[in-house]
């Protein structure tokens, strides 16, 4: 019963451009928060599978369309876990997997995100909204300049 009253709180979200194994995730994010492979839970739906009360992350991902065909949720369950930089983890996580990542800039403008290559590519883009809103399909539409990773 706890683990139905635990809370999730969700770290970052992130567009991905191909699909990853499950495997890719969890290793990732393994190296990424050094914590062990043991503690990663990889699933498609978060809400269709019972939790371990030992499980520190829970990876949720999901097929989308566009240009990016992934969504990945991360969930921490453990406090110690909250401090992350999300700009550059998901850099780092870029880098590791050789992908290109779409993440939140935090701006009012829901077309507005932030596209991550590397450690040292990060653009503003925007997304078209036509295309994201009537077929929930994420297109690049525009390209800003580059800004830098590190905050």
């Amino acid at each position: 019963m706890e683990s139905r009253k635990r809370r999730y709180m969700m770290i970052w979200e992130m567009l991905i451009d191909r699909n990853l194994t499950a495997d890719e995730i969890a290793t990732t994010i393994s190296d990424l928060l050094l914590i062990p492979l043991a503690d990663i839970l990889v699933v498609d739906d978060i809400t269709s599978v019972n939790i371990d009360l030992k499980t520190k992350v829970v990876c949720e991902n999901t097929a989308i369309g566009g240009d990016f065909s992934m969504m990945l949720s991360i969930y921490l369950r453990d406090p110690n876990l909250g401090k992350l930089d999300i700009k550059a983890s998901t850099g780092q996580f870029s880098s590791m997997l050789r992908c290109k990542c779409l993440i939140s800039d935090e701006s009012a403008n829901p077309y507005s995100w932030l596209l991550i290559q590397g450690t040292t590519d990060c653009q503003i883009v925007y997304l078209d909204p036509d295309k994201l809103d009537e077929n929930e399909e994420y297109l690049v539409k525009t390209i800003e300049v580059p800004q830098a990773i590190t905050n």
